[in-house]
C-alpha cells in the first residue's frame, strides 16, 4: 500500500476533537432488522445477538476525536510517561501485524492497534479524556434519526475498505484515508474497530451477563461482512486481550484546551492495498517449515499461503510444573523457556522437559501437507485433551466473523456463522462447530473456497475465540456448556493439514 500525508503533528490530533451535540440518541436494532440484516449477510440471526436492542437514550453534549489515536500519539504518551506495553498474550504473531517492530515517521500516522482497554484508558486519562461509553460511540455516527450505517441505511462496502479475504492483516491504511462519514464527519469509520466502555452488558441466550467493562465497537480492516460495519456491532472477549484490528478514540465532557477544528493533517495520496494471493504453484513444491519459539509455541510456515501464519501453542495452559505458552513472560524464566530440538530443514521439531520426576515429551513433524504432533507425560496427572491452541493469522482464513470455521460433510460444507450461538456463550468473539462426528470434518475455507486447513478427523467438539482466532480440537468437549474439558489423557496426537483440493 502507498500513501503520502502532510501537516502530521501529533499533538494537534491530540486536539482535534468535534462537538457531539446532546439530547435524543435512537440506539440499537429491532428483532425485526436483526432478523432482515441477518438474513442479508447470509448469516444467522444470532450473529447479530450481542447488538443491542432498540432504543432511546438523552446524551449530553460531549467531544470526540476525529480520528482513532495514531502510532504517533500513543508513542508520544509512552515517551513521556514511561508507559509499556510488555506482554500481550502471545509471542508470535502479535509484533509482525500491530507494527510495535516499526514506530518510525513514516508509520505514525497510521492507527495504533495491538492496544488493550486499559492502554486506551491510561492514554485517554493522560490527556485528561475517557473512552466513550457505548452509547456515545454509536450516537457520534448515526445523529438522531438511527440510520443503521453512518451513511444511511443501506450497505455500502465503498464508503470503508473491508476485507474479503485476500488482504495483509497488517494494518497499512492511514487515518483520514477515506471520506468523513456520519452526521458529525467524524474521519476513519471502519478503519479499526474502537474501545468503548460497556453501558449495556451483553447476555448470552440462557441470560448470563458478560462481566468485561470494556468491548470493541464497530467494523475494521480485517471484516468482510455488512453486519459488521453496523455502527451496532460490538465485539467483546476480554478488555485485557490486545489484538491486531484494536484501536480506540478518546472523548471529553468540555472541549481541549486549543480545540483544534480544522487541523493540518491530511492524506495528499492513498492507493488501496494490493490483493495478495494463494500460490498453488508452490502447493508441495516447497516445504511447511516449523519454528520454534523460547517458550511451548511453535511457528507453522506454509509458502502456498504467503502474509500468513499458523501458531501452535504446545500446550497453551501449565501442565503441572511445566509453563505453557501462556505463562511466558510471567512465570520465572527455568518454568516456561522450552529445549526445543530442531532438525535443519524444519520439517521436525521436539523438546523434553524434565522436572522433579516429572516429564513432557513433545514432537511434530512435516508430513507432505500435513503437520502432525504427539505427545506424552509421565510422573504427572492426565491433561485436558483440548490443551493445544491453534492460532490463524491469515488474509485467506482469519475470520473474526465465524465466516471460514466450517463443518465438512460429504454433501457440502455449513460455515460457523450459519448456525446458532452455544447457549451459554457471552463474548461475541467465541466460536464453535459444537461436536463434529466422522465422516464430517472441521476445517477453514478460504474466503474464495480454494483452499482448507483441515482439523484432526474423528469426534470432536471444535470450538475457539476470533481474538486471533484461535482453534481448540477436543473429543471432551471445551468450549461447551460450562467450559470443561470432558478427556483427560496421558498421550496423544494431533494433525492440521494445510491443502489446496
Amino acid at each position: 500500500m502507498a500513501y503520502t500525508t502532510a501537516g502530521y503533528d501529533a499533538e494537534e490530533l491530540d486536539r482535534s476533537m468535534v462537538r457531539i451535540p446532546g439530547g435524543r440518541a435512537v440506539l440499537g436494532l429491532t428483532p425485526e432488522q436483526k432478523a432482515t440484516l441477518a438474513a442479508d449477510a447470509g448469516v444467522h440471526p444470532d450473529m447479530l445477538l450481542f447488538h443491542t436492542e432498540r432504543r432511546e437514550a438523552d446524551l449530553p453534549d460531549f467531544w470526540i476525536d476525529r480520528h482513532p489515536v495514531t502510532r504517533g500519539q500513543f508513542l508520544r504518551f509512552m515517551e513521556a510517561t514511561g508507559y509499556r506495553i510488555p506482554y500481550n498474550g502471545w509471542l508470535v504473531g502479535w509484533t509482525e501485524l500491530t507494527g510495535w517492530h516499526d514506530l518510525t515517521p513514516e508509520q505514525q500516522a497510521l492507527p495504533m492497534v495491538g492496544v488493550n482497554a486499559e492502554d486506551a484508558a491510561a492514554y485517554a486519562a493522560w490527556l485528561g479524556k475517557r473512552l466513550p461509553t457505548e452509547d456515545e460511540w454509536e450516537a457520534a455516527w448515526r445523529g438522531t434519526d438511527g440510520r443503521l450505517f453512518p451513511w444511511g441505511d443501506a450497505w455500502q462496502p465503498d464508503r470503508v475498505l473491508p476485507n474479503p479475504g485476500n488482504r495483509d492483516l497488517a494494518v497499512a491504511m492511514p487515518v483520514g484515508a477515506l471520506p468523513p462519514e456520519g452526521p458529525h464527519g467524524l474521519g476513519s469509520y471502519g478503519l479499526v474497530a474502537e474501545w468503548v466502555r460497556v453501558v449495556h452488558p451483553a447476555h448470552s441466550k440462557q441470560g448470563t451477563a458478560d462481566p468485561n467493562p470494556a468491548v470493541l465497537a464497530g467494523g475494521s480492516f480485517a471484516h468482510a461482512l455488512a453486519t459488521s460495519f453496523l455502527s451496532t456491532n460490538r465485539l467483546s472477549w476480554s478488555h485485557q486481550m490486545r489484538i491486531y484490528n484494536g484501536g480506540f478514540r478518546c472523548v471529553s465532557d468540555t472541549p481541549p484546551d486549543g480545540l483544534v477544528d480544522e487541523p493540518r493533517y491530511r492524506v495528499v495520496s492513498f492507493e488501496p492495498p494490493e490483493p495478495v494471493a494463494i500460490r498453488p504453484d508452490l502447493y508441495l513444491h516447497e516445504p511447511i517449515r516449523l519454528v520454534p519459539t523460547e517458550c511451548s509455541t511453535l511457528a507453522i510456515q506454509v509458502p502456498w499461503f504467503p502474509r500468513s501464519l499458523w501458531v501452535l501453542d504446545c500446550p497453551e495452559g501449565n501442565w503441572g510444573p511445566f509453563g505453557g505458552a501462556n505463562a511466558w513472560p510471567f512465570r520465572p524464566d527455568a518454568e516456561w523457556r522450552v529445549p526445543w530440538q530442531v532438525s535443519p530443514d524444519g520439517a521436525r521439531a521436539s523438546y523434553h522437559r524434565r522436572q522433579d520426576g516429572c516429564s513432557v515429551r513433545f514432537e511434530a513433524w512435516v508430513e507432505g501437507a500435513t503437520v502432525r504432533y504427539g505427545f506424552e507425560i509421565e510422573g504427572l496427572p492426565p491433561v485436558p485433551a483440548g490443551s493445544f491452541c491453534f492460532k490463524t493469522f491469515s488474509p485467506f482464513f482469519s475470520s473474526q466473523e465465524r465466516w471460514t470455521q466450517v463443518r465438512l460433510e460429504a454433501d457440502g460444507f455449513t460455515r460457523c456463522c450459519q448456525q446458532p450461538l452455544p447457549p451459554d456463550g457471552t463474548a461475541s468473539f467465541f466460536w464453535s462447530l459444537g461436536e463434529v462426528r466422522a465422516p464430517a470434518r472441521a476445517a477453514y475455507l478460504s474466503y474464495d473456497g480454494t483452499a482448507r486447513v483441515l482439523f484432526p478427523e474423528g469426534d470432536h467438539v471444535v470450538s475457539g475465540n476470533g481474538w486471533p482466532p484461535c482453534t481448540h480440537v477436543s473429543p471432551g468437549g471445551w468450549g461447551t456448556a460450562g467450559r470443561g474439558s470432558g478427556l483427560i489423557e496421558r498421550m496423544g496426537s494431533g494433525s492440521y493439514s494445510f491443502v489446496i483440493p
